[in-house]
């Protein structure tokens, strides 16, 4: 479900990495890495607010998103992408702190 906190994550990675285009679950942002970032509404973990993927070879060390939120980051098992739970403007802006630096 969308909400808040989405919607500002969705805005903080547009002002990083232009406009994103939808989907029925979240958007998704293309890179000129070539490695997408998806950001989901839908489908997440308990707790979780958003969620935000994306290749490893992006942030290869998921321990990173760990220290900031707690949680495990939950790797998906087809893709190998990395899944990290969102669930508070704290985290948020950290995750997207370190996204920024390793992308940008």
């Amino acid at each position: 479900m969308k909400n808040k906190l989405y919607d500002e994550l969705i805005d903080k990675l547009t002002n990083i990495f232009g406009s994103p285009s939808v989907m029925s679950t979240g958007v998704r942002f293309r890179l000129k890495s070539a490695y997408p970032i998806s950001v989901y509404h839908s489908d997440l973990a308990p707790g979780n607010v958003a969620e935000i993927a994306f290749n490893p070879n992006i942030v290869p060390n998921s321990s990173d998103f760990t220290g900031i939120t707690g949680r495990d980051v939950h790797i998906n098992p087809r893709f190998k992408w990395h899944r990290v739970g969102i669930s508070n403007i704290d985290e948020l802006n950290r995750v997207v702190e370190i996204i920024k630096t390793k992308l940008v």
